[in-house]
């Protein structure tokens, strides 16, 4: 039954994939009508792939149940959207979730150099302002990466999910108390070895933040578009 409801849920997304990749040169995108019918098309396929039966007795259960009225009555209300979304994504490459993932991106890095100007302001005011500037900028990022995340998951990996978050959260936790360790240790042991420079510590975080903000820089034009082997 997950599988048969999964496969009539994936319906837009599957046939917004096959548009994609038949697609050649100028050729014009289905109309909202031909959408429609494709969308309602491919759910009936789908869900008989998925329970065994004839596309014939698919269109059938799908009716008596309701599920057409209601993609029929989704389709009426957003079909003319998804459409318009996937024309923009068409001339440009990148979904909406991909577009804002990439200024999501460039934010968060921007937040970075920001965090790092902190560490070499004179008064607690300023310090105060310049963190509260970079998280404000650094929001977006968790928000919309998280979306992205699940997307690629979800899509790629949907039997090991859970698997899958353990291990991230896992690698934080670790990375986060490796990080607070080492530095720790840099300001306690950077007055033994290099006593002439006392702001060594801070002019270390401020080139680890600079990198951390061209990773961001340059991460979206590595990860997006988020092709198959991402997220199917």
């Amino acid at each position: 039954l997950d599988a048969a409801l999964a496969a009539v849920r994936g319906s837009v997304y599957a046939v917004l994939e096959r548009y994609k990749s038949s697609r050649s040169g100028q050729a014009p995108i289905p109309s909202h009508e031909e959408f429609a019918a494709d969308v309602l098309a491919q759910s009936s396929r789908a869900l008989g792939a998925a329970l065994g039966r004839s596309r014939e007795e698919a269109e059938a259960i799908l009716e008596v149940t309701g599920a057409f009225r209601d993609m029929r009555s989704w389709l009426t209300r957003r079909g003319e959207k998804t459409l318009a979304q996937f024309r923009k994504q068409d001339q440009g490459g990148l979904d909406r979730l991909e577009r804002q993932g990439s200024w999501s991106s460039l934010l968060h890095g921007l937040s970075w150099l920001i965090y790092a100007l902190m560490f070499f302001t004179g008064t607690v005011s300023s310090s105060a302002g310049l963190l509260f500037l970079s998280a404000l900028l650094a929001a977006p990022e968790i928000v919309v990466w998280a979306s992205l995340l699940t997307r690629v998951v979800a899509g790629s990996y949907p039997e090991s999910q859970g698997r899958i978050y353990s291990a991230i959260n896992l690698y934080q936790m670790l990375c986060g108390i490796v990080g607070l360790l080492l530095y720790g240790w840099l300001m306690n042991s950077s007055t033994e070895w290099a006593p002439s420079f006392p702001l060594l510590p801070f002019w270390a975080t401020g080139a680890l933040l600079i990198v951390c903000a061209l990773i961001d820089f340059v991460a979206p034009r590595l990860i997006f578009p988020i092709g198959p082997k991402r997220a199917r």
